[in-house]
């Protein structure tokens, strides 16, 4: 973990969260501001050790992005799109509810599950408020960003009757199938089961809770996705994550031609780096919805191409 600036330490050693004064600092917010009860927050924090270290010297390592081709590999495989079909078959009746209530595709929703925790079978094993407490007060750059996800965390674990120092997820801090961090498990998450509590460790507010956080993003019912078109286009494309704008006309005045999109259909087109070539996509809004999940383009794309993997084997059964 980082190095928490207002405590002095000769070496590597544990300390208590109690025992840092930022924490009490918030403590005395969530008091104030939420209505918490000190003891019972100053004893969540007392129960949290901290492994603190002087600061080793920074290494400035270019970050190296992995390519579509090598990440498909990784999402696209036949036990991932096996267990997708068994899923999907398993609890057609739940998929099938939320795609009527929000209009998002059943085989997207697994889609999603199956890359964020492989259906569930991993949701991580760090605890959450220990991690987020660690974020919140090290010297991280994003200090602010996990504080407030520190205080959405506690008000989750609040509302939903959930013990915040049992609730394990990414070394992230993001939880349950979905792998939602605190603020979107707060806002998106639904109680589709309907028994009283938002539980995102339970498979139907799961599914609920992915179509109700596509649905909050506009999702458009029977929308396209993407198409892949000539890479002679890569030069009007981008690699960065892009809302649809310009419609077909527009890009067809550009030189980009575009036979499969109908006239009024806003696009953008993006750019995957594989190995030794460039994939060109012109992409759609529900594709840029996706990305609201996960801000790559490489997981939306791995997204629908396993949605569609796991429909095309499961009508062959």
């Amino acid at each position: 973990f980082m190095v928490f600036p207002t405590v002095t330490i000769a070496k590597s050693q544990t300390i208590q969260a109690s025992d840092i004064p930022q924490v009490a600092s918030f403590v005395v917010n969530m008091v104030n501001k939420h209505g918490f009860v000190k003891n019972e927050l100053d004893a969540l924090f007392t129960n949290i050790n901290l492994t603190i270290k002087k600061p080793k010297k920074s290494i400035n390592k270019r970050h190296h992005q992995i390519t579509w081709d090598k990440f498909a590999k990784i999402f696209l495989t036949k036990q991932r799109i096996d267990s997708g079909v068994e899923f999907l078959y398993k609890h057609y009746d739940i998929l099938q509810r939320a795609e009527d209530e929000f209009g998002v595709q059943k085989a997207i929703i697994v889609a999603i599950l199956g890359i964020e925790t492989n259906y569930g079978q991993d949701t991580g094993k760090y605890p959450v408020m220990k991690t987020l407490t660690a974020l919140s007060f090290g010297k991280n750059r994003r200090q602010k960003f996990y504080k407030k996800e520190l205080e959405e965390f506690l008000l989750m674990a609040r509302n939903n009757n959930l013990a915040p120092l049992k609730v394990s997820g990414s070394y992230a801090g993001a939880m349950g199938i979905p792998q939602f961090i605190s603020s979107s498990y707060n806002y998106y998450g639904i109680d589709f089961n309907k028994d009283g509590a938002v539980n995102l460790f339970d498979i139907e507010d799961s599914i609920g809770s992915i179509a109700n956080y596509f649905s909050k993003h506009y999702w458009q019912k029977n929308g396209r996705f993407a198409i892949k078109i000539d890479n002679k286009y890569r030069n009007f494309a981008t690699t960065k994550t892009s809302k649809p704008k310009l419609t077909k006309n527009i890009w067809v005045k550009k030189g980009v031609i575009l036979n499969e999109v109908y006239q009024n259909k806003k696009i953008a087109l993006i750019n995957f780096n594989n190995n030794s070539t460039i994939d060109t996509w012109a992409t759609f809004w529900n594709f840029y919805v996706i990305t609201r999940y996960n801000h790559d383009n490489k997981y939306a794309l791995a997204a629908i191409k396993l949605a569609q993997k796991i429909i095309n084997k499961a009508q062959k059964i």
